[in-house]
């Protein structure tokens, strides 16, 4: 692009960097989504194969199955799940994979569009990052190879180079700067693209036989690994962005138990419990994850004109947002973000779909017994003996042993029979004090009703400003200044002596 460019020119790369941006922020996180919904999966245990003449079966390999036994490329069309190059695209194994066809498209498209536009405008290096970028992307889509952990990488650093060039186009309205930059983004693109290529040509190779698994060696697991790479400011960035997307939820949910909500309504609340949810599997915060997955299925029925069971849905869908909130500002303060009340919420949420009592297992209590035996206070045959005397009646107990008669018991009928803890202390079989320890064990055993958590509040560094606000602010501010140099050097005022005026102003 020439140096000496149109007041209309430049007016147009405005533009392009508006749009481009707007793209950028739907970019990242949807990148972020795939990256967190690829994963590595044996196709014969997930399509539960019962084909075991397939060279694939009960074999991890690691080289993917439509290009091994299936329909594209140089496949051998022998699977039975598939008959045609798409139904290797759309199966589930494919998807699992490589991701699915709506996100990769959806990215396909959004870079696709940023190559476009700034090819017209001469931005050349930004259109050649888009252009590899995109180029990968398509190889992945096709299935002519498999997506790899640093293609998302390499993605999200095309990503962040299209910035860093805008920036310069905005105030150079060339982006001739960031040629070496494009050069590195664009051959790291091409080279993830020609090994994935040059693996996909490979014979498949079987790395491990999965018949007789072996003992797995100790190793981080996934929640460990994804700990480590998750550093303080990522997560107050989801603290920050969580507590917003509830918050959104929240007033979603207090119109709806005003009145219906409309379709846009419905899908906005919508998009933040998916979004929400998204964010808890991507950051490893699974029980968030399992409740806000429940929220988002309840929802999604209502919003594809289904029916709940229950009088007040919403009412049931806040609670479960008071446990997501504590579980929020338990991160926020360097916790877990674990639920102890999941499955009983859990329940709730599938007795609105499915119209059935929830039902929660609770917890059994030790006997008392069965601690005092545990902690050698005394030993199972004496725990016998001491219930089976509890088994009778006590006044059948004081006639037996000739302590008193059977008018003295009548005359005691409002006597109940002794707790086995003090037959035991009057067996001299057990002290008191540790009966009252074994009681006091039983007692923070036994199950209780699930309280309603307290609301903590989430610690914020932040503060979101509405930009229309912000530019009206600027703007007073502006015809603030003007004003005063107006009245300041106003000709009525010349020759004057105004001293308190001066310093006011």
């Amino acid at each position: 692009m020439n140096d000496d460019i149109s007041s209309e020119q430049a007016e147009i790369i405005n533009e392009f960097l508006q749009e481009s941006r707007d793209m950028l922020d739907q970019l990242e996180p949807t990148i972020i989504e795939l990256g967190q919904s690829c994963q590595n999966v044996d196709c014969w245990q997930a399509m539960s194969c019962g084909n075991e003449n397939c060279s694939r079966h009960n074999q991890n390999i690691d080289h993917p199955c439509w290009l091994h036994t299936g329909f594209l490329e140089e496949g051998q069309k022998s699977c039975i799940h598939c008959s045609s190059a798409e139904d290797c695209r759309s199966c589930e194994v494919f998807r699992s994979i490589n991701g699915s066809g709506e996100t990769m498209n959806a990215i396909f498209r959004l870079f696709h569009s940023m190559k476009g536009s700034a090819g017209f405008l001469e931005l050349d290096n930004i259109s050649r990052v888009a252009h590899h970028a995109e180029s990968l992307l398509d190889l992945i889509r096709a299935g002519k190879v498999k997506m790899q952990p640093e293609h998302v990488s390499h993605l999200c650093s095309a990503c962040d180079f299209s910035r860093e060039a805008m920036e310069m186009v905005e105030s150079d309205l060339n982006d001739h700067a960031m040629a070496q930059a494009a050069d590195a983004i664009a051959a790291n693109l091409e080279l993830a693209a020609s090994e994935a290529l040059a693996l996909a040509a490979n014979e498949p190779v079987v790395v491990k036989e999965t018949v007789a698994p072996q003992e797995p060696a100790a190793e981080l697991s996934a929640e460990d690994e994804l700990a480590m790479l998750i550093g303080p400011e990522m997560v107050e960035k989801f603290v920050q962005e969580a507590d917003e997307l509830l918050q959104n939820v929240e007033e979603g949910l207090l119109a709806w138990n005003e009145a219906p909500l409309d379709e846009e309504a419905m899908g906005a609340l919508f998009r933040n419990a998916h979004s929400f949810k998204g964010n808890c599997g991507f950051f490893g915060y699974r029980h968030m994850e399992q409740l806000s997955h429940q929220i988002e299925t309840v929802l999604d029925l209502v919003k594809s004109g289904g029916t709940l069971h229950g009088e007040a849905p919403a009412d049931v869908l806040l609670d479960c947002l008071d446990f997501l909130r504590s579980a929020v500002a338990d991160i926020s303060q360097g916790g877990r973000g674990e639920i102890d009340e999941l499955a009983e919420e859990l329940a709730k949420l599938e007795a609105l779909i499915t119209g059935e009592a929830p039902v929660v297992e609770e917890k059994e209590a030790p006997l008392l017994g069965q601690i005092l035996v545990e902690q050698g206070v005394v030993d199972e045959d004496t725990v016998d003996q001491a219930l089976q005397a509890q088994a009778k009646p006590l006044g059948e107990i004081l006639v037996d042993k000739g302590i008193a008669s059977e008018e003295q018991v009548r005359e005691a009928l409002d006597s109940q029979s002794k707790p086995l803890g003090q037959v035991l202390v009057d067996m001299g079989k057990a002290e008191a004090k540790a009966v009252d320890d074994a009681l006091k064990v039983q007692q923070k055993a036994a199950p209780q009703k699930a309280a309603k958590p307290k609301q903590s509040a989430v610690v914020r560094q932040d503060i979101r400003v509405d930009l229309r606000k912000l530019d009206d602010l600027i703007n007073l501010i502006g015809e603030m200044v003007i004003a005063e140099n107006m009245l300041v050097r106003s000709p009525d005022l010349e020759g004057l002596e105004l001293d308190n005026f001066g310093k006011a102003s």
